[in-house]
Formats: structure tokens, C-alpha cells, sequence
């Protein structure tokens, strides 16, 4: 999946682990796709940092919802690919 265009935003609704609160996904400006491994989550509420361990699963967790959410909408061929790290 391409990083999202022109500074786009990407939140993870109720996703922190220490809080509940929404995650803010952030990139460094040289990664050209999204959910890569140098991927960063942070919280919004409480502003807690993903640790490698919960960072990685997080990744998994959003490989599979990409995944289900691209056969569900029918697009072949593509398969949800997300490139694997």
C-alpha cells in the first residue's frame, strides 16, 4: 500500500494498549509504503509509543484487515498486498 498522499493521516481507533485511546501512524518522509517496519505508532491521549514487540504485531493486525477488507471489496489480483517485512 502506498504512503497516503500530500500528509495525509492515518488513525487506529481505540488501539492503545496502555490507554484505549486512538493511534497516530507515523512515517519518516523516505518510506514509500505504508505499514512498513519503520512504521511508528503513537497515541493521541496519552501520547505512548509503541514498543517493538506491539509494534510489530500492530503491523500484522493491519496486513490482515487490509487483506480482508480488499476481498471483501472484490479486488483481485491484488490481493491486499502489503508488502511483507
Amino acid at each position: 500500500m502506498d504512503a497516503p498522499p500530500g500528509g495525509a493521516e492515518v488513525f487506529i481507533l481505540k488501539s492503545c494498549p496502555k490507554c484505549r485511546g486512538d493511534l497516530s501512524i507515523e512515517q519518516d518522509n523516505y518510506s514509500r509504503t505504508m505499514f512498513s517496519k519503520e512504521t511508528d505508532f503513537a497515541c493521541l491521549q496519552c501520547g505512548y509509543r509503541l514498543l517493538a514487540d506491539e509494534r510489530r504485531a500492530m503491523l500484522a493486525r493491519l496486513r490482515r484487515w487490509t487483506a480482508a477488507a480488499s476481498a471483501k471489496a472484490g479486488l483481485n489480483g491484488t490481493g491486499g498486498a502489503i508488502p511483507a517485512v
